[in-house]
């Protein structure tokens, strides 16, 4: 049991335990929330998600196993993030990668990565899963259902695929419109 004493202010200071700390994952900056849970005199503790798994380096924080992610920190980006905070971010001019987006046939731009520190195949990786959040970002989507994505036409979904490189990244974006989701 946690105990504080609450302040004029309506403040509350205490310590969780370790243990605790451990089993809830809390980490130093992570943000926690007290719930009153309806009906009751009881408050819950439970930490607030602010933050997503970096899908460039899969939440390990090591990029391709040549160092450290350059979108990421620990493996975690903040929830709120999109594709542009990302591609503007200090940490991608600090590891000396040059992106270049530029828009083509579809209004979806096209991203290139070139990069002296990582080697060519991590640099195709890297802007194969960029690529792939800018799609999923600028795809048109169902009014009725914002998270469902409107099925193209054959002549759009193939300018689509021509901005991915890889096997794997074009047919991922055949099933997302398939099934008309991420």
């Amino acid at each position: 049991m946690l105990q504080a004493k609450l302040s004029e202010k309506g403040q509350l200071q205490f310590t969780v335990p370790k243990d605790e700390r451990d089993r809830l994952g809390l980490r130093p900056g992570d943000m926690v929330a007290l719930v009153v849970k309806p009906g009751t005199d009881e408050i819950d503790f439970q930490k607030l998600v602010t933050t997503t798994m970096c899908r460039l380096c899969n939440g390990s924080g090591n990029f391709y196993n040549e160092g450290t992610c350059f979108i990421c920190e620990n493996g975690q980006l903040p929830l709120h993030y999109t594709i542009w905070d990302i591609l503007t971010s200090s940490r991608v001019r600090m590891q000396k990668v040059i992106i270049n987006v530029t828009t083509q046939f579809v209004e979806i731009p096209k991203i290139e990565l070139k990069s002296n520190t990582f080697s060519e195949e991590a640099m195709t990786y890297a802007q194969e899963v960029l690529q792939l959040m800018l799609i999923e970002q600028f795809a048109e989507r169902s009014v009725t259902d914002p998270i469902k994505f409107l099925t193209p036409s054959d002549v759009v979904l193939n300018e689509i695929i021509s901005l991915l490189h890889t096997p794997w990244g074009k047919e991922r974006v055949r099933s997302m419109f398939r099934h008309g989701s991420i």
